[in-house]
């Protein structure tokens, strides 16, 4: 007879390696987000981008693991982990803003890729286009700049021509947007696109009780994934260990912009949990034992039942 504790020991390590994992988290994220939209509220095109957003970060969640191995095999749990989370949270903004989420994801990916790379100006100025181009969807990326600039440097590429290849690289959309709207004289759009960057909103709290139990159960698993790297980081390659290191800086800052300025709970909140996604697998990938197959398993069940909340209360 199999020991049911050998059973549950061993469940991470199966749904990890599984091939029907990844198909699984999408058939069970599709089937809940389209009973919600369909059955307890009108099906708007907004929604529909929402999930075409989805769909392409996913793929660059594959992507990043493929190209810089975050976790050793190829892994889809990355990818599982955030399209069950994201679908968990129903209320997300629906505007086309959401694409900023796709291009800051690009933006990243242009800066790993510029390590050791013989292209490493061009990856770099790349890397700052989207940055740029992010921000003019969601006007507080351009927060993250002295972030990037810091991404550079623990990665040994900041130097003169790095530097000015980023700031040319992000003032070029900009440059764009003026030039379009100087011919169509309507530069007041410009204008307030800049100064949206400087705009901050009321210190309020007015994330409601279902938006909260997600967020600080997300911001829980975040904490233990982070404090295993941080006590364990120096038997990763030193790659690894400063991609890891800035995402996770990206995450927390992330929260932390959440927390003082919850009006952007919703615009912010996919890129929160894709950067999560990544460092988390990482963790479930790395570690075994007994309490980290429990904790797996009560991020499963806690996912569910944040799903469940969170789809309810929209009812």
């Amino acid at each position: 007879i199999t020991n049911p504790l050998y059973m549950y020991k061993r469940w991470k390590d199966k749904v990890l390696n599984s091939r029907a994992t990844l198909p699984v988290a999408i058939a069970l994220g599709l089937c809940g987000w389209t009973a919600t939209h369909a059955l307890f509220s009108e099906m708007e095109s907004g929604a529909w981008i929402l999930l075409l957003v989805y769909a392409i970060v996913g793929y660059l969640l594959f992507e990043f693991n493929t190209n810089f191995t975050f976790i050793r095999a190829k892994s889809p749990i990355q990818v599982c982990f955030f399209l069950l989370v994201a679908l968990s949270f129903p209320d997300v903004s629906t505007s086309y803003s959401q694409f900023s989420t796709v291009s800051l994801l690009i933006a990243i990916y242009f800066l790993f890729n510029s390590y050791q790379d013989k292209y490493t100006v061009y990856n770099i100025h790349n890397s700052f286009i989207f940055l740029s181009i992010s921000s003019l969807l969601q006007p507080c990326y351009a927060w993250l700049i002295p972030l990037f600039w810091f991404g550079c440097s623990r990665l040994l590429m900041l130097h003169r021509r790095s530097l000015a290849a980023s700031i040319v690289g992000f003032l070029l959309p900009y440059w764009a947007l003026w030039g379009y709207c100087y011919i169509q004289d309507s530069l007041s759009v410009f204008y307030t696109r800049v100064s949206a960057i400087f705009a901050f909103q009321p210190l309020v709290f007015i994330l409601s009780t279902p938006q909260l139990i997600g967020f600080v159960a997300l911001l829980m698993l975040f904490l233990i994934a982070t404090i295993y790297f941080y006590t364990q980081q120096h038997s990763a390659k030193f790659r690894t260990r400063n991609y890891l290191n800035f995402l996770i800086i990206l995450g927390w800052l992330f929260a932390v912009i959440i927390l003082l300025q919850q009006g952007l709970f919703c615009q912010l909140l996919p890129m929160l949990i894709a950067t999560i996604s990544l460092v988390v697998s990482q963790y479930f990938s790395v570690t075994h034992g007994r309490w980290v197959n429990y904790l797996f398993i009560l991020t499963c069940i806690g996912t569910l039942s944040v799903y469940l909340i969170n789809n309810l209360a929209i009812v």
